[in-house]
């Protein structure tokens, strides 16, 4: 009896112990098949939230975290669990032996800093990349499991590693964009585009997106359009209602130097799209600047405002509409409104006391507004009575005098305009470009200092210098770009500075290379500008 109740009872643990492992497998098999398998519609949500968390142990708990992290890249979804999500992977698979995981966590930790954490540089961001990249190149084998669950037809280690490679190299070609090197970006996206076209997945559509702005961006309209219809095509095949919008985005763009009627009329289904599924994105602020391109100035008016009401946007998105209505205010003749959106639009970059500088001037100017307004009502009173009682000749000699004070009223208002403008260019010399860091360190390099000592400066100083000279200079280094799209970000500050008469020397030392070196890049900078002449008649020209 003894001896049977001791068997009994280590028949008992062992089914135990069979029942505790096969769950552990079950979990393991769950978080590799929706690893594997990750999409918006296949139950994501409802798989994760059927493991308790609680009796995962910490490989397992790691896993958890990286899966749910993946949901949130797919779903644009960052909520306030992010961050400790990243921290559990951070935790576990940097340090772990397995490069596959160590370079899929990689990733997604990139992702995750460039959509949540403000605080990061590009540079930061950047890093993560190309650590992932170097990780996966290493990588020699996966998890069966990875295998056995791909989408990819004939799928074996190899495939699936170079599957999460090409989507790294995918987020590559999206980090040229910041950096104006939209060559390179067309390069890299065509061999990830090439691969996911040849064996399917969830980043195809993405790929073919990004793909045709990389063509728009180099000036190739019709492949910016073919990519745009494949992507178009594949979205509504998932019916990716993000995707489409971003699909359509593209190929409006791919008209925008041929047929801006044809880029609205794809802008406006794209708006359609976004209303329809609750996307929070819409292209009001590019369908009334194409109005308005178009002289079509009442539409341009009813989309431009609906872009501000509707307005969730960036700053530097603001800013483009209250520039936008500023212009369309200005056309159409109203004055007083186009004063104040052009307020509101520099004051996005000036918070403090220039904005009052800046509101002085404009005050200035609507006062001279109103002044003129009050002339033309009286002289057009004047001209009615004349009219009412002379005699033909007298209409046509009126009709006469009053085109001649029309075209006069035009030159004395162009004058006043332009006074207004130089008195704010004034003020910005007088207030914020002297205390700009860029321009200040210049003045004491002319002046002898900084000789032994390096020269640091941030990319917000940059920023902050090319906006100062855009205001100064009339849009200088967005009419640049407009000319000649091949311009890096370095090669526009470099014109910055030779815009305000800075010396090749003092200019090199600002960039932090030698006057030899510097020579060079202006000579590349020739050399894209296509214009034989030295730099600064070029850029004073």
């Amino acid at each position: 009896m003894r001896r049977f109740l001791c068997f009994s009872a280590i028949v008992f643990l062992l089914a135990l112990a069979f029942a505790a492992c096969g769950d552990a497998c079950d979990v393991d098999d769950t978080l590799y098949r929706l690893q594997a398998r990750m999409k918006k519609d296949d139950g994501i949500k409802d798989a994760l939230d059927s493991l308790r968390f609680g009796d995962l142990n910490e490989e397992q708990k790691a896993h958890f975290c990286l899966v749910s992290l993946m949901r949130h890249m797919y779903r644009s979804d960052y909520g306030k669990d992010a961050d400790s999500l990243v921290e559990n992977i951070r935790a576990f698979y940097l340090k772990g032996k397995d490069s596959y995981m160590k370079a899929q966590a990689l990733l997604l930790m990139y992702d995750h800093d460039r959509v949540a954490n403000d605080n990061l540089t590009d540079e930061d961001n950047t890093k993560l990349l190309l650590e992932a990249l170097r990780t996966i190149d290493k990588t020699k084998k996966v998890d069966r499991r990875l295998v056995e669950y791909s989408r990819l037809e004939n799928a074996d280690d190899a495939l699936v590693i170079e599957q999460l490679k090409q989507t790294i190299m995918y987020f590559v070609g999206r980090t040229y964009i910041d950096m104006g090197l939209y060559q390179d970006m067309n390069d890299v996206l065509k061999e990830s585009t090439a691969f996911f076209e040849e064996h399917g997945g969830d980043m195809l559509a993405p790929n073919q997106v990004l793909l045709a702005l990389s063509y728009f961006m180099i000036n190739e309209d019709d492949s910016c359009k073919h990519y745009s219809l494949k992507a178009l095509g594949e979205s509504r095949k998932n019916n990716d209602s993000q995707l489409i919008y971003n699909s359509l985005y593209t190929y409006g763009l791919g008209f925008r130097r041929s047929d801006k009627h044809r880029t609205i009329e794809v802008f406006k289904e794209a708006n359609e799209v976004s209303e329809a599924n609750g996307l929070a994105h819409n292209l009001n602020e590019p369908i009334g600047q194409l109005y308005f391109e178009l002289k079509e100035y009442d539409s341009a008016l009813f989309y431009t405002n609906k872009a501000l009401e509707n307005n969730t946007g960036s700053d530097y998105k603001k800013r483009n509409i209250y520039r936008t209505l500023a212009r369309l205010y200005r056309t159409t003749g109203d004055y007083e409104k186009s004063a104040d959106f052009a307020i509101r639009c520099l004051s996005i970059f000036y918070r403090d006391t220039s904005k009052e500088d800046i509101t002085n001037v404009f005050e200035t100017y609507r006062k001279e507004l109103e002044h003129e307004k009050r002339v033309y009502e009286k002289r057009s009173r004047a001209a009615i009575i004349v009219v009412a009682a002379a005699s033909l000749i007298v209409i046509s000699l009126t009709i006469t005098v009053l085109y001649q004070a029309k075209i006069r009223r035009e030159e004395e208002e162009k004058v006043r305009a332009m006074e207004a403008v130089n008195a704010q260019k004034r003020n910005v010399k007088e207030n914020w470009l002297a205390k700009n860091k860029i321009y200040q360190k210049a003045a004491a390099i002319e002046n002898g200092g900084y000789k032994d000592k390096p020269i640091v400066i941030s990319d917000a100083d940059w920023k902050e210098f090319v906006h100062i000279t855009d205001i100064v200079y009339d849009g200088f280094s967005l009419r640049l770009k407009e000319l000649y799209p091949s311009l890096t970000a370095g090669d526009i500050e470099t014109c910055c500075c030779s815009r305000h008469g800075f010396s090749d020397s003092t200019t090199a030392k600002l960039c932090g290379v030698e006057l030899k070196s510097f020579q060079k890049r202006c000579q590349r900078i020739r050399n894209k500008i296509n214009d034989g002449r030295d730099l600064k008649q070029i850029i004073e020209d």
